[in-house]
């Protein structure tokens, strides 16, 4: 958000509030003009995609904002990571050490962001698996699993070797 924000030219809170809505209201809209920073969800997409782009330029992983859309098949290797709501929330209160009730609906408000943030951007699903290359369920499987498998199925995708490599080992 901090690239997209320095290369818009506007405040980050501005950044921040698209971010989480995908689209300004009119009084915020109304507020960026009156600062002299307005910026419409078209010139908040293209930034987010040319700040996407330059990232993927250097490799490494890039987590949401679309991403796996931006980038497409050609250009990354999209992976989502998914599970049951009870799940999802058993962890969230694991990790954040709060009840299960809160959890359950923190989760569910994220996942309407989510929903509603590919939607209005991208015009996209969230839950459309064509969206990427290797789908996985954390009801499964934990994370040391979760990491071999994607690296082994990266691999195979770059018609690299098939054999196990060491995590410490990847580039």
């Amino acid at each position: 958000m901090d690239a997209v924000a320095r290369r818009a030219q506007v405040d980050i809170e501005l950044v921040e509030s698209l971010e989480a809505h995908a689209r300004l209201s009119r009084a915020q809209w109304w507020h960026g003009v009156w600062k002299g920073q307005a910026l419409s969800p078209d010139d908040y997409r293209r930034h987010l995609g040319n700040v996407v782009l330059a990232l993927s330029r250097h490799g490494g992983v890039i987590i949401g904002h679309g991403a796996n859309l931006i980038l497409g098949p050609e250009a990354a290797f999209r992976v989502r990571v998914t599970g049951s709501l009870s799940g999802r929330a058993k962890r969230v209160a694991r990790d954040q050490a709060i009840d299960t009730d809160s959890a359950r609906e923190r989760v569910e408000a994220q996942d309407v962001q989510r929903r509603d943030y590919l939607r209005r951007l991208f015009g996209a699903g969230i839950d459309d698996a064509s969206g990427y290359d290797l789908v996985l369920n954390a009801d499964r499987w934990t994370l040391q699993p979760m990491t071999e498998i994607v690296l082994f199925a990266l691999r195979t995708a770059r018609g690299l070797s098939r054999r196990a490599v060491p995590v410490r080992n990847i580039p």
